[in-house]
């Protein structure tokens, strides 16, 4: 006999099942551009919750960004992934991504690799010494980008905690709420 239940992997759509106070009060809290952190054991569900959020989203302005930090061991790693994350987030034709890094970025110069589809398999690169004096550039990505585009833009990081394995990290997890704490278009959750 087949379990109708799915364990060990996210989940959406119907094998998805109820939650649907926290669904709201998430939703509610996107909706009004709050920051929002859910904290509870592993495998309790946190990302089929948030993913089933964006699976339940009507609204074609409002993209979701995922990071997972549980492979990220630097800052530079973070902060490439969080730039590809947010760029394909936001775009939806090869041209649009082939003009991002003139559109999106002023004062760096991000390098981009291509896979056989080049909207959705990309990585984002930058000069590590030149993106340490301009990381305020890369953490307003999305910020900038929802606002040239017209988009609400959700930052979801799974395994947030992980921050705590960074060199600095408590002086980079300040960074990036003196700059997250500005942005309007943009909302953050951790979890």
């Amino acid at each position: 006999m087949n379990s109708p239940f799915k364990y060990g992997k996210v989940v959406t759509g119907d094998t998805f099942i109820n939650r649907v106070d926290d669904i709201n009060r998430i939703q509610n809290n996107i909706n009004a551009g709050i920051n929002t952190i859910l904290i509870s054991p592993r495998r309790w569900g946190k990302s089929s919750l948030i993913k089933q959020i964006e699976y339940l989203n009507n609204d074609k302005n409002v993209r979701y960004a995922f990071i997972d930090f549980f492979n990220i061991r630097t800052e530079q790693d973070f902060l490439e992934k969080y730039s590809r994350e947010i760029i394909k987030c936001s775009i939806s034709k090869k041209e649009e991504l082939l003009q991002a890094g003139r559109n999106f970025f002023q004062r760096i110069t991000p390098s981009f690799s291509f896979g056989a589809d080049p909207v959705n398999d990309f990585s984002v690169n930058f000069a590590w010494s030149e993106a340490q004096k301009r990381k305020d550039e890369i953490i307003n990505l999305p910020q900038v980008i929802a606002e040239k585009k017209g988009i609400k833009i959700v930052v979801c990081i799974d395994e947030f905690q992980n921050i705590t394995r960074l060199d600095n990290h408590v002086y980079f997890e300040q960074e990036l709420r003196s700059y997250w704490q500005h942005h309007e278009n943009t909302s953050y959750c951790l979890y």
